[in-house]
């Protein structure tokens, strides 16, 4: 959680971080993830890590408040792939061994990768 956090405000605070955190608005937000091109997911994901980590700057009374408040993310889309036996086979023939496990763990539980690696 704490990676996923870091890597969206990072590529946040380097394109906004001139930006005092009181002359921040949602403008600013909007106008760089159509800059970048996001995608729904990455809007979302940004939205959120950008308006926690204010609302934790607030909490922690380092600021008053933000601007980002009434900011709305979209709602994540549902994402669903089947993978069929024979494209599961045709993915296991030519991986490591290691990566073959993995593969089939998943396959065989419908975990996410995230939750192996856990």
């Amino acid at each position: 959680t704490f990676d996923w956090y870091k890597i969206h405000l990072i590529r946040v605070c380097e394109s906004l971080g001139a930006t005092p955190v009181a002359d921040l608005r949602p403008i600013h937000l909007t106008a760089w993830l159509n800059k970048i091109k996001a995608k729904r997911g990455t809007r979302r994901a940004t939205i959120r890590c950008v308006k926690a980590a204010l609302n934790w700057a607030v909490d922690a009374g380092s600021i008053e408040s933000h601007r980002l408040t009434r900011m709305k993310a979209s709602k994540s889309g549902r994402r669903e792939l089947t993978i069929d036996e024979a494209t599961h086979r045709k993915a296991l023939a030519g991986v490591h061994k290691r990566v073959r496990l993995v593969l089939s763990i998943l396959w065989h539980t419908g975990m996410r990768p995230e939750e192996v690696r856990e």
